[in-house]
C-alpha cells in the first residue's frame, strides 16, 4: 500500500491512496488484484476509485473494473475473448457457460447482471458475495432490493441476506 496524502488544518484530506497488485480469491477461484487507487480531492468525505480485478481461465481473461466514487462504485465486465455479461457472470458464478447452467443458476446470473446494472452491489456486499459461496441472487429492481443465498463454507447451511438500496 502506497500514501501520499495531505490536508491542512480542519480540512479533509486530499491525494492519493494506492493498493498495488496481490492474489486474491473471488468467487472461490484464484484471481488477482492489479491495482485499487483511490483518489481523494480535499472536498469530500468520498474518493473516487479505480480499481482492477483480473481472472484468467484457459478459456478466457476477464477483467473486474471498479470506477467511479468509493460508496457507489460501477463495476464493469469485460473479457478477451469478448464475452457478454451473463457469459462473464455464469463463468465467475460457477465456473460455466450460461448453456450448462440449470434453471436456478440462469435465474441467478440474470438477477446478478440486472442488480449489478441497476447499482444495488456496494463495495462491501461486492466483496462478500466475491468471497462466498453463492446459492441465488433474487433481485427486485423497482425497489432496488436484492436477496442472496451463500453457502457457509465447511457445512451445508444456507445463509439468507436481504437489503434494501435507497435512492
Amino acid at each position: 500500500i502506497s500514501l501520499d496524502l495531505g490536508a491542512a488544518k480542519a480540512a479533509l484530506p486530499s491525494g492519493l491512496v494506492h493498493v498495488h497488485g496481490f492474489p486474491i480469491e473471488l468467487f472461490r477461484r484464484t484471481a488477482m488484484v492489479d491495482h485499487v487507487r483511490v483518489t481523494l480531492d480535499g472536498r469530500s468525505r468520498v474518493g473516487e476509485i479505480d480499481g482492477l480485478g483480473i481472472y484468467k481461465t484457459a478459456e478466457a481473461t476477464v477483467k473486474i473494473l471498479l470506477v467511479g466514487p468509493a460508496d457507489k462504485p460501477r463495476v464493469e465486465l469485460t473479457s478477451e475473448p469478448p464475452m457478454d455479461k451473463q457469459q462473464i457472470l455464469a463463468m465467475l458464478l460457477y465456473g460455466k457457460s450460461p448453456s450448462e447452467l440449470d434453471a436456478d443458476q440462469s435465474a441467478t446470473v440474470g438477477n446478478a447482471e440486472n442488480a449489478l446494472t441497476g447499482g444495488a452491489f456496494g463495495l462491501g456486499s461486492l466483496y462478500l458475495f466475491a468471497s462466498t459461496p453463492i446459492e441465488h441472487v433474487g433481485y427486485d429492481p423497482a425497489t432496488k432490493s436484492y436477496s442472496v443465498k451463500l453457502r457457509i463454507p465447511g457445512g451445508a447451511e444456507v445463509l439468507t441476506l436481504r437489503t434494501h438500496k435507497p435512492d
